[in-house]
């Protein structure tokens, strides 16, 4: 899961939390503690807000199945995760795929684990607080939520990093962004990501990225590059590796791990030339490293 970015002074953010245990049986409560530990916020379940999406199995499936129908989809939304219980107590996780408002059917990332009659139910187990003007006034680098909620009687509790931005950085790999520069895989889209535009491909590939720029030996947070494009071509990159390494054909007429290692090299070509732009902030932007730009500039708040 990517690491969330929070933009100071900006209220009204949402910090997510998702109990795998199962819902909350009251409103959780939340806090917001600082690096060293120290509560900033008390905790409270003021700001506290439950996704209360419940429905019910509305045709039987079968152990396999990789869809449900549900006797209503109000609230199911895409790439979110449910916990779905049948008749007999056993559960599991699905991840939706695609949701058919009209049939009420669920496609779900990986086949079903349990056959799952009427009698089974589907509910959200999600939260989030909202960060209020006074919280994101003073937000600095490592703070984090804390959120302590009960389920089944057990107290639990969860712990959400965030690294703090003054701009957030955005996925570059959009739907559209995807369609302009990859055409021949967006044509054959449904048959090969049934409906989902690639988005876990574009999301894991964007993963990466930030994952490797927090890594680097410069310490920055992401987005110390020096153009746009940096990341455009480096993130472009890591999704075609992830697509040819999935069965989706970026080198056509490729042997498949011909195609794989072909593209790896491109993506650490790309990687490292994103990542050499990080040795230095170039201020004057004039593609050198001036007298006062020889050492990284070392900043409360990166972006």
């Amino acid at each position: 899961m990517p690491r969330l970015e929070v933009v100071k002074g900006v209220a009204g953010q949402r910090i997510y939390f998702y109990p795998q245990e199962g819902r909350p049986t009251a409103t959780p409560t939340v806090e917001l503690k600082d690096e060293g530990g120290s509560t900033i916020r008390a905790a409270a379940s003021t700001y506290v807000t439950q996704d209360t999406t419940t429905t019910t199995v509305g045709t039987a499936s079968l152990v396999g199945a990789t869809s449900l129908i549900l006797s209503a989809v109000t609230g199911v939304t895409v790439r979110s995760s449910y916990l779905v219980t049948n008749a007999i107590g056993q559960q599991e996780w699905i991840r939706v795929r695609s949701c058919n408002a009209s049939t009420k059917a669920v496609e779900v990332d990986e086949p079903l684990e349990y056959a799952h009659d009427t009698a089974a139910t589907l509910v959200a187990t999600g939260f989030y607080y909202t960060l209020q003007t006074s919280d994101v006034a003073n937000l600095e680098e490592l703070w984090r939520a804390r959120a302590t909620y009960t389920v089944g009687g057990l107290t639990y509790t969860q712990e959400v990093p965030f690294d703090v931005v003054l701009t957030q950085l955005r996925n570059p790999l959009t739907v559209e962004f995807i369609k302009y520069r990859r055409p021949d895989i967006m044509t054959l889209e449904f048959s090969q990501s049934r409906g989902s535009d690639f988005a876990d491909f574009r999301s894991a590939a964007w993963d990466e990225v930030l994952r490797a720029i927090r890594g680097h030996d410069t310490g920055w947070r992401p987005a110390l590059v020096r153009t746009p494009e940096d990341l455009e071509g480096w993130a472009l990159a890591e999704f075609d590796v992830l697509a040819q390494s999935g069965g989706i054909s970026i080198l056509r007429g490729w042997d498949a791990e011909r195609a794989v290692l072909h593209l790896e090299s491109i993506r650490d070509e790309r990687r490292g030339a994103a990542l050499a732009s990080l040795k230095f902030l170039d201020l004057d932007e004039d593609d050198s490293a001036d007298e006062d730009e020889e050492q990284p500039a070392r900043m409360d708040f990166i972006r």
